[in-house]
């Protein structure tokens, strides 16, 4: 199961996916193709972003890491940029999730609502640690 949760931290958001879909074999899942199209296409917008005026001396507006199954990002001075893109990710996530709801959770805390997990609720433990 692919599990997605994205909450607030401080001007930013961090967002961490991990798992696989596991709805077909490797190079055939298509649940995991959609998922990480989504989840790369709003990486790509973030990288995209300049930071919020005021926030052009600050530090690096966006911090990216990924591995097999794992993807970590986490904005910062982006003035609501990044949680406008994720609200635009979350739908076509969630549209995902009412096809396949075994192979994918979403997490949103950004609004205090969560999708397939209840709030509150630890997210499995799969992949490394946040």
């Amino acid at each position: 199961m692919i599990c997605v949760e994205a909450k607030p931290l401080g001007d930013g958001l961090v967002l961490v996916a991990r798992g696989h879909a596991n709805y077909a074999p490797v190079g055939r899942d298509i649940v995991c193709a959609g998922v990480s199209a989504l989840l790369f296409g709003y990486a790509a917008y973030l990288e995209s972003l300049s930071p919020a005026e005021g926030e052009e001396d600050a530090s690096p507006h966006l911090s990216v890491d990924e591995g097999d199954g794992y993807l970590y990002l986490q904005t910062r001075g982006l003035g609501g940029k990044d949680l406008l893109g994720w609200r635009v990710t979350e739908a076509g996530l969630s549209r995902i999730r009412q096809g396949y709801p075994d192979c994918l959770r979403i997490r949103d805390d950004t609004m205090g609502i969560a999708n397939g997990i209840p709030a509150g609720a630890p997210m499995p433990e799969k992949g490394r640690k946040v």
